[in-house]
């Protein structure tokens, strides 16, 4: 039996997601475009690294 992990997203926003994009290929290329914009984010925004165990 697989485990099913707890996402940190609301179940509303991942079917909001998933039927905005309508294709796979949509929805790939909307989470290209997420993850551009949250790196990018990243880069401005100064986050706390944590240190080695």
């Amino acid at each position: 039996m697989v485990k099913k992990t707890k996402s940190i997203f609301k179940e509303e926003t991942l079917n909001d997601i998933v039927q905005y994009c309508g294709s796979q290929e949509e929805l790939m290329t909307t989470f290209k475009t997420l993850q551009k914009a949250l790196i990018e984010k990243a880069k401005e925004t100064e986050i706390p690294h944590s240190s080695p165990s």
